[in-house]
């Protein structure tokens, strides 16, 4: 094995998720390593795993996945310069430097894989990214959880922006 970095490369935002741990997940969870929000993916879609021989690719989510446009059905081992299908994302396993125009993701663009998610919630404040976040889980359909949730998540900070005030 090499002491390379590996990267998992978003080739639509143009963004490397650095693949440091032994299991990477991606899927809808928000606990996932790499959120696509996207309907197509699973909550835990699928799991890249670290293993003596380098890199295996485990899909578990019902619409599956692609390397290099052949369908995936049982774990497959990864080579530097794959591609990855998964959903609407494409990604390219990179082993060593970043390519030209690719950055680093940050843990926060980890978490919005879709390019524009990420030009869309760039210039909201946190209170209204989150609430953004939470609808667009919901295909845009907000439910009532998520109607709750984003009432409760107003309310909280109109009372802290109240106790705030009277502090000062």
């Amino acid at each position: 094995m090499t002491n390379a970095t590996d990267w998992l490369v978003d080739l639509g935002a143009r963004l490397a998720h650095r693949l440091d741990l032994d299991v990477i997940t991606l899927g809808r969870d928000p606990r996932s390593h790499v959120v696509m929000l996207d309907a197509t993916v699973s909550r835990r879609h699928a799991e890249l795993v670290r293993g003596a021989g380098g890199w295996l690719l485990s899909v578990s989510g019902s619409t599956g996945a692609t390397v290099n446009e052949v369908r995936v059905d049982s774990p497959v081992a990864l080579a530097p310069g794959d591609e990855l299908q998964i959903g609407t994302r494409t990604f390219r396993f990179v082993r060593g430097p970043l390519p030209d125009g690719v950055s680093p993701a940050t843990p926060e663009e980890s978490s919005l894989t879709d390019p524009r998610l990420l030009r869309t919630t760039a210039s909201l404040p946190a209170i209204d990214k989150a609430v953004f976040v939470a609808m667009s889980e919901t295909r845009g359909r907000p439910r009532r959880s998520a109607i709750r949730w984003a009432a409760g998540l107003a309310i909280g900070a109109l009372l802290l922006a109240l106790t705030c005030s009277k502090l000062n």
